[in-house]
C-alpha cells in the first residue's frame, strides 16, 4: 500500500495575477519552489514541486500557461475566473515512496 502521509500536499486557489506571478517567479525549470511563499493563508515551502493544475498533472511552465489560457479568464479587476487550483507536494518523497513499493 502506498503511504501518502509524507507528501505534504498543499492546495492553493489563485485568484489574482500578482499571486500567479509570485509563484511563477519562484519556480525553477522543474517547477520546484526556490523559496517559501505565503499565498493567502497557505504556506508553500521551498522545495515543494507543483504537481497539479486542477485535476491535470503539470510538467512545465508552458503546459501551465496553456492550461490557464484555455480554462481561465482574466477579468477587468486582474482576477482569474474561475480561480486557478494548484497543488504542490514533496515530489522527492513521492518518488522515494514509489521506489519502496517495488
Amino acid at each position: 500500500m502506498f503511504d501518502a502521509s509524507n507528501l505534504g500536499v498543499v492546495c492553493v486557489k489563485i485568484r489574482k495575477v500578482s499571486e500567479l506571478k509570485l509563484i511563477i517567479d519562484n519556480l525553477n525549470d522543474d517547477l520546484v519552489l526556490k523559496s517559501d511563499l505565503l499565498i493567502g493563508e497557505k504556506l508553500l515551502d521551498e522545495g515543494k514541486q507543483m504537481g497539479l493544475i486542477g485535476k491535470e498533472v503539470v510538467d512545465s511552465l508552458v503546459q501551465l500557461e496553456a492550461h490557464i489560457k484555455e480554462h481561465h479568464v482574466l477579468n477587468g479587476q486582474g482576477r482569474y475566473e474561475p480561480a486557478i487550483d494548484l497543488s504542490f507536494l514533496n515530489m522527492s518523497n513521492m518518488k522515494d515512496s514509489c521506489k519502496q513499493q517495488k
